[in-house]
């Protein structure tokens, strides 16, 4: 029976059609060093299949980690915009508060002339008895957290260079830039080499996940802010809702005073 087979055929030659690091591979490697000629070894081959396939899977999670930075870093920059401007409208609520506060204190010293006017002794009682009425006070309303936040944005060193170019941000970028290069020569060399890239890689994601814990507790921070601004914004105007109402009854009442004196 034994007869029967070839002088070349081996059983296991199916085996090795099927298994790329089979014995056969191993046997025709073999022959390529017996030239002389030193080539890679199937050993060697699939390590750098292997090491190819980690840093593959490395930089994916790399890249996955930017574009979770990018859209934080584009959440930060849309949520300092929005608190800038709120700022801006609590500053202009401020100024109007102010105004219709002295309009209202006017309004008490014009009818204090008028009800000195409608008096017969009025005349003279106001020119021995000249009161001043003190100006208004308007106690200085303390800047809000949100705008000691936004107003130490200003000089932040990051914010500058992502709007400028966002991909320029060290966070955005590897480092080890010629690491996605192909690595040549084999064994231990290159065993070195891809230990290199992965460092680089797992340094890089590192330090991108702490950045994005940062801008995230900014986020946090910036909502609670904008929140807190928004409810007292909206207190203010209630308040200066119900002071523009008072000084224009105080107004139209003084214009009908005044008409009633001049037609009397």
């Amino acid at each position: 029976m034994a007869g029967r087979r070839g002088k070349g055929s081996n059983p296991f030659d199916s085996d090795d059609e099927d298994d790329p690091w089979g014995s056969g591979s191993s046997s025709r490697t073999s022959n390529s060093y017996g030239d002389g000629n030193r080539g890679p070894s199937d050993a060697d081959s699939r390590r750098e299949w292997l090491m190819q396939q980690k840093l593959a899977a490395q930089e994916r999670t790399l890249e996955s980690t930017q574009r979770s930075m990018a859209s934080l870093y584009e959440s930060e920059r849309m949520g300092i915009d929005t608190a800038e401007e709120l700022v801006r409208q609590g500053e202009q609520l401020d100024n109007i508060e102010t105004k219709v506060a002295r309009i209202n204190q006017d309004t008490k010293t014009s009818q204090k002339h008028l009800n000195n006017i409608k008096s017969i002794f009025g005349g003279i009682k106001n020119w021995f008895s000249k009161d001043k009425e003190p100006p208004a006070t308007i106690p200085e309303r303390e800047p809000s957290s949100l705008q000691t936040w936004v107003e130490g944005q200003s000089g932040r060193d990051d914010l500058q260079e992502r709007d400028h170019n966002p991909d320029n941000h060290p966070a955005m970028r590897i480092r080890n830039s010629e690491g996605r290069g192909a690595v040549g020569g084999t064994g231990r060399g290159q065993t070195q080499a891809y230990g290199g890239k992965r460092d680089a890689y797992d340094e890089q994601v590192d330090k991108n996940l702490d950045e994005m814990s940062g801008v995230l507790s900014r986020l946090q921070f910036l909502g609670k802010g904008l929140g807190t601004e928004i409810d007292r914004q909206n207190e203010q105007i209630d308040r200066i809702d119900l002071a523009t109402e008072k000084a224009t009854t105080n107004v139209d009442d003084q214009n009908k005073q005044m008409r009633k004196i001049l037609y009397k």
